[in-house]
């Protein structure tokens, strides 16, 4: 799931041993640990980044998901109109006797094939 997730984990660990070992020194660590400090800001920051990445992905998913069930919706009214059409055209006695024409033949078609 979280791309960033093994670098920032190995990045967080890093930066508490180096915590650690700069709470052992006895020296003047003021500039160490501000330095430490915005390294840990970093982190943070990247994965606060990874974890909107990962839920705008999760919307475009969801987006693609919902545009498919429009297409498909959309060529199920595309076909209806067609027949409609048709209807319109021709009659419904036309239409209906096409209709039933082209399942017969679909029918011999299988029936010479099996």
């Amino acid at each position: 799931m979280n791309h960033f997730k093994s670098k920032t984990t190995r990045a967080r660990q890093v930066l508490t041993e180096m915590k650690v070992k700069l709470s052992k020194f006895t020296g003047q660590k003021v500039e160490q640990e501000n330095r430490l400090e915005e390294i840990d800001k970093l982190i943070n920051y990247t994965m606060k980044l990874e974890i909107e990445r990962e839920e705008h992905l999760d919307k475009e998913t969801q987006l693609i998901m919902i545009i498919g069930d429009l297409k498909a919706q959309l060529n199920e009214m595309a076909r209806l109109y067609h027949i409609s059409e048709k209807v319109n055209e021709k009659g419904v006695e036309m239409a209906t006797d096409e209709f039933f024409d082209a399942i017969e033949q679909r029918v011999r078609q299988e029936n010479k094939n099996n």
